[in-house]
């Protein structure tokens, strides 16, 4: 069964449900398509707002949620990060030219997400760009994640995002069915145990 994964390399829960989310399609065999997304479209098409036009009582429940997740996924995340509003475009463009190149996607993304929510580091910093292709020989995707092309595929998986109902990330669709959210991860199992609960009603 394939997954379409629609996530944010600037999300922080997307970050939290990451590698829980690959064991998961790893335990039932599934292919994963990924599909990093641009949240300021879907968020203005669907009625969500950035961070800072939210609430106080929403963004202090969000840190609130945050540090509950991260203990129980023990991930030490960082809360607010200097880097939590740089630009998504090239980790993005990074995990789209590895799918391209068929090189598992992956590792490409957790790098990228953990480099900010871990260790608050920049992704566009040329030193960051260098450790990146030395981690992952990464001198073609580097060089291509900024391509016309790539840049065209994640407007693209944006619009698909749109298409298919999300309206936020992380976002799981599997046979048309979308599961918001890392905390829905045990509801995405379910579904994949048994495909056929619910999808007729």
């Amino acid at each position: 069964m394939r997954i379409d994964y629609f996530y944010s390399l600037g999300s922080p829960f997307s970050f939290l449900g990451h590698a829980a989310f690959q064991a998961l399609a790893a335990r039932h065999d599934a292919e994963v398509r990924h599909l990093p997304v641009n949240l300021e479209p879907i968020f203005a098409a669907t009625g969500g707002l950035k961070l800072p036009d939210r609430a106080p009582a929403r963004q202090v429940y969000r840190l609130v949620e945050l540090a509950r997740w991260g203990r129980r996924r023990g991930i030490p995340i960082l809360l607010d990060p200097h880097c939590h509003g740089v630009s998504r475009e090239l980790g993005a463009g990074l995990v789209i030219a590895a799918q391209r190149a068929g090189r598992d996607p992956f590792p490409i993304a957790e790098w990228v997400m953990s480099a900010c929510w871990l260790r608050d580091r920049d992704i566009a910093a040329p030193d960051m760009l260098a450790e990146f292709t030395d981690r992952f020989d990464g001198a073609a995707l580097v060089a291509a994640a900024t391509s016309p092309a790539i840049l065209e595929e994640w407007h693209a998986n944006t619009r698909q995002a749109l298409a298919a109902g999300v309206f936020g990330a992380p976002t799981y669709a599997l046979a048309g069915e979308i599961f918001w959210g890392q905390d829905q991860l045990a509801q995405l199992e379910e579904a994949l145990q048994h495909p056929s609960s619910g999808r007729d009603t």
